[in-house]
């Protein structure tokens, strides 16, 4: 999958399949959580807000209306210690009962990993992300955001990321 923030190409070679899409139509399908969970923390949310919100100010409801979230957003968060290191845990519940759990270095804002849980069609559900290394602002070359249709590829107007 590459996108240049305008249009996504998905391929999969295992299909033999491809599709390009609008960017505001890709971020309204189903199954873009496969990109990652974490992508949000990173795209969406600007560096100088997480530091704040390392530290334990998501639960603040001015902080979530700074951020254009509901004031009232549901959000407990906690210092834990997990295999030796002290992380700031926030965990959200929605009214379906699915959970999100994000595990922040405060120090450095780092996110560390995202654990997505619930019952889906009589099915648990369990999602972990953990980021295992992540590189901020790499250089990268024009080129990698043009995906030119793979050979014997055939094109689809839509096509699923994940494996579901």
């Amino acid at each position: 999958m590459v996108s240049d923030g305008k249009q996504v190409w998905i391929f999969r070679p295992s299909l033999k399949q491809y599709a390009i899409t609008p960017y505001q139509k890709f971020d309204q399908i189903d199954d873009n959580y496969w990109v990652g969970m974490s992508s949000l923390w990173f795209l969406e949310i600007p560096p100088d807000a997480r530091k704040p919100i390392a530290e334990g100010a998501l639960s603040d409801p001015k902080v979530q209306a700074e951020l254009g979230l509901s004031s009232d957003l549901p959000v407990k968060g906690m210092v834990q210690t997990i295999d030796g290191q002290e992380l700031y845990v926030y965990e959200y519940t929605d009214k379906e009962g699915f959970s999100v759990r994000a595990f922040v270095e405060p120090k450095t804002a780092t996110l560390q990993q995202v654990v997505l849980a619930g019952k889906s069609e009589g099915f648990d559900v369990v999602i972990t992300e953990r980021i295992l290394r992540r590189v901020a602002n790499p250089s990268v070359n024009a080129s990698t955001f043009q995906a030119p249709p793979r050979a014997g590829a055939k094109p689809f107007k839509t096509l699923a990321i994940g494996p579901l």
